[in-house]
């Protein structure tokens, strides 16, 4: 109920009598690979939730992990830092938007786990 009631409230010019809204989540995992990706998904309405381990100093480096059959295998470190992945991922969103025109810029969350 409460994501249909902001839904509303958004300014969209086409609103119908009946509104359909559709709901996209692209989990892109914060490797690099997908900086390169994502841009060409974006739209002024879209919004961007950064997560990243709270547990963890900003300044540590990025675990390499993989899932396999409900088990985390830690594969190795990456080469940047936690803040750093964390300002390349804002600066591609704001890249974006200022290279293609688009003047609403979306909603960044940047949000902690793991803080137990």
């Amino acid at each position: 109920e409460k994501v249909s009631n902001r839904l509303s409230e958004t300014d969209v010019s086409h609103k119908k009598a009946s509104l359909d809204y559709f709901l996209h989540i692209w989990d892109c995992g914060g490797q690099p690979v997908f900086l390169n990706v994502i841009p060409a998904f974006l739209t002024s309405r879209t919004m961007f939730y950064l997560l990243f381990d709270a547990s963890k100093h900003l300044n540590s480096k990025v675990d390499i992990l993989w899932h396999h059959d409900g088990q985390a295998i830690k594969e190795g470190e990456m080469c940047v830092t936690t803040i750093d992945l964390l300002l390349q991922w804002m600066a591609m969103i704001h890249t974006s938007f200022s290279k293609d025109g688009l003047s609403n810029f979306p909603k960044v969350a940047i949000v902690g786990t793991h803080s137990d």
